[in-house]
């Protein structure tokens, strides 16, 4: 008889409503007996021309994570995979540690931020020297930048590819993707970060990963990788990258 869904593990999925990626990368990425669920943020798909219009799409996604949470939360989900990567990111690592307290309140259950995800991966693969490639606008780059920082990284290199609209960031082409990873690779580098939910980066960092022999951690990977090893689901997943194969 076939292992029920959601028999092991039950994920809730908290995402922006025009984000096409992060849904179906959680779903590549479940072991069996593992089920993803996701709620959707209601934000319009407004093109982002300066800091004022940045601003409020924050403001549309920070406005609707709670009763985005409190719907997934109906399916009794084991632990939320918060899907906001900018917002876990605002204010440093005290932002970080208050939002993860509010959003635990609000769910009662365990919540993975792609911040905090992002630096056990890190101390994982034993990297503190990175490089940092980003969707966002300047605004949002000032606080990724800030956090990794703060936590005590070297940044060897930074490139935002500031996308126009919330839906633009998953149509960023293969091309640009090699093009950014070939700018920000060196020898001084550990290991590259890809922050962004939107990004269609994962498949794309498997094989970056290999060709440069070093750690290319992508936030959607990451994410599902510490959600799954909160609950104790330690499947080791042939093909999808350092992380799932080794630790």
């Amino acid at each position: 008889m076939a292992e029920q869904y959601g028999s092991r593990l039950k994920l809730g999925v908290v995402t922006p409503g025009t984000n096409t990626t992060l849904e179906p990368d959680c779903h590549a990425l479940c072991p069996v007996g593992v089920t993803a669920h996701t709620a959707r943020i209601p934000i319009q798909n407004k093109k982002i021309s300066g800091d004022a219009a940045y601003a409020e799409h924050v403001k549309a996604m920070r406005e609707g994570i709670g009763s985005a949470i409190l719907q997934v939360a109906s399916s009794a989900p084991d632990q939320l995979i918060m899907g906001v990567a900018l917002e876990a990111f605002w204010g440093g690592l005290a932002g970080t540690r208050q939002l993860q307290s509010d959003l635990h309140d609000l769910a009662q259950i365990d919540v993975t931020l792609g911040s905090l995800a992002m630096h056990k991966a890190l101390q994982a693969v034993g990297a503190k020297r990175i490089a940092v490639l980003t969707p966002h606008m300047p605004a949002g780059d000032e606080q990724v930048r800030h956090w990794f920082e703060e936590a005590g990284y070297d940044i060897t290199g930074f490139l935002g590819l500031r996308c126009s609209t919330p839906r633009a960031i998953a149509d960023v082409p293969l091309e640009e993707l090699r093009a950014a990873i070939t700018t920000l690779n060196n020898n001084e580098t550990d290991a590259i970060v890809q922050v962004g939910t939107n990004l269609q980066f994962r498949r794309f960092a498997l094989a970056a990963e290999t060709a440069l022999g070093k750690p290319v951690l992508a936030l959607n990977s990451v994410m599902m990788w510490d959600a799954l090893r909160a609950r104790g689901v330690d499947d080791q997943l042939a093909g999808a990258g350092v992380l799932f194969e080794h630790h």
